[in-house]
């Protein structure tokens, strides 16, 4: 009897074990699956700052400019449409891996309009608009109370992602694509734990916003409160600074809703009272952001900022980082990103093996733009348009990316995103042979992307071993 209670004990443990091992990959194909699965990879207790909101925070907030500017590593745990409860086990489920100096809590979770996000339910349940939020997160203490919290129709199917997307165990093209991305090292490299827009508020839509109104209200209810605390509990605890922070909102919704916001800033330095590794930052009281800085949307209570946008106020945070805290870092960094070189301390040296010519800017030919550096862009063309071509010895460019950085001041620097077009290299390929074909580039790029100035162009090639290599072309534009 003893010998077959024993058998049973190790087969049971058996098939936990397998089950909690398969856990993190029978999932969908899910931008916050990867984004999770991609800070359990980072080596235990590595990381500077953390970051933690729904899409506001993931759209607004990039890592790589805080990682430049203040030399740390930090990663962006920010998931859509989480709400403040949610936030709480997400900060609670990090501090089991990180030992961070300063976690970021972007605000919108808890100032968010939406009812069903600003109470427990009546029976001390949560409500939620994002179930992944508890299924990305590894089998353990913390996701078990989230969904106690959550109180789903059936727990045990809920508990293990093996069950509860059991279709994959069928699909084998689409589960070969998830393993073949959390196990490619490539992958790890390229990844953003940020998200970025390329597009911006039209004037129509923006003149809106100054005669809507919106009947929901913003406020942090009680049941928040409560999580906040918690969360403060958790700074204390862990020995950690604490910063609430909202983001920009676009400013005629701001000044309609004045009232309100002033309501909730003073509803926050009320609960941080008292604890000196607590602060609280408004970005709406400072800087200048247009509707250019905003993702296009329908008329919305929540604006998120575009790449443009989040390049700013990522700025700002990292000089208000850098004046407020002096964070201990916890190893060297490793610059992978182009940031690290053009707001970073990393000087850009003079590579005799990196090779390029900007070609053609606007309307100006190849001839006019090699005898001038400084070319101006007048008021009336809408777009910036770019040729040339990039070659770096010893780099496959089929298996790279190029880019082309535009830097304004140490606070804006413009750095593409998308692929760049490609363009035929007929006489290069001629002269200087076959592995010169995928050098050349095109670019058009709206002008209302960039703010007004004179920028320093530079040529950029991203490998898919995490090298980087940047190239100051000595030529500027500039934006009227």
């Amino acid at each position: 009897m003893v010998k077959l209670l024993l058998k049973i004990t190790v087969f049971i443990v058996l098939v936990f074990t397998i089950v909690r091992l398969l856990d993190g990959y029978v999932v969908e194909d899910n931008y916050y699956f990867r984004k999770l699965h991609f800070f359990y990879e980072a080596e235990e207790n590595s990381l500077d700052i953390l970051v933690f909101g729904n899409s506001h925070a993931n759209t607004g907030i990039n890592t790589d400019i805080l990682e430049a500017k203040c030399d740390v590593e930090t990663f962006n745990l920010s998931i859509g449409a989480t709400n403040t409860f949610q936030v709480y086990f997400n900060i609670l489920e990090a501090l089991n891996y990180q030992d961070p100096n300063l976690v970021i809590v972007e605000s919108y979770p808890f100032i968010w309009h939406k009812e069903a996000s600003n109470h427990l339910l009546i029976d001390g349940k949560m409500s939620t608009q994002n179930p992944y939020n508890v299924d990305v997160k590894r089998l353990g203490a913390v996701k078990l109370e989230e969904l106690n919290l959550m109180d789903p129709s059936d727990k045990f199917y809920n508990t293990f992602n093996v069950f509860k997307y059991h279709s994959n165990w069928i699909n084998t093209q689409a589960q070969s694509a998830i393993l073949k991305t959390y196990f490619s090292e490539k992958e790890k490299i390229q990844f953003k734990d940020y998200d970025r827009g390329f597009n911006f508020l039209d004037k129509r839509t923006a003149n809106k916003y100054k005669t809507t109104t919106f009947s929901d209200s913003l406020y942090i209810s009680e049941d928040e409160k409560i999580y906040l605390k918690k969360i403060i509990e958790l700074s204390q605890k862990n020995n950690f600074e604490l910063l609430f922070l909202t983001l920009p909102m676009y400013d005629e919704y701001y000044q309609m809703e004045i009232d309100q916001f002033e309501k909730i800033n003073s509803d926050i330095d009320s609960l941080i009272s008292g604890f000196d590794n607590v602060r609280y930052l408004d970005m709406n009281k400072n800087g200048n952001y247009s509707r250019t800085d905003f993702a296009h949307a329908k008329i919305l209570q929540n604006q998120h900022l575009n790449y443009k946008g989040g390049i700013k106020a990522s700025n700002f945070l990292a000089n208000y980082i850098n004046d407020t805290y002096r964070i201990s870092v916890k190893q060297k960094r490793n610059v992978n990103r182009a940031e690290g070189y053009l707001y970073g301390r990393n000087t850009i040296e003079k590579d005799t093996l990196f090779e390029g010519v900007v070609g053609s800017i606007d309307t100006l030919s190849y001839e006019e733009v090699r005898n001038s550096k400084v070319v101006n862009i007048p008021k009336n063309r809408r777009f910036l348009e770019l040729n040339g071509w990039m070659y770096k010895e010893g780099v496959d460019l089929l298996k790279s990316k190029k880019r082309i950085a535009f830097k304004l001041n140490d606070d804006f620097v413009y750095i593409t995103q998308r692929p760049l077009g490609q363009r035929k290299t007929f006489r290069l390929v001629e002269e200087r042979g076959a592995s010169y074909e995928n050098s050349g580039y095109t670019l058009k790029l709206d002008k209302r992307l960039f703010e007004k100035g004179k920028y320093k162009i530079y040529h950029i090639i991203e490998t898919d071993k995490g090298e980087v290599h940047v190239q100051d072309m000595w030529k500027w534009i500039v934006i009227e």
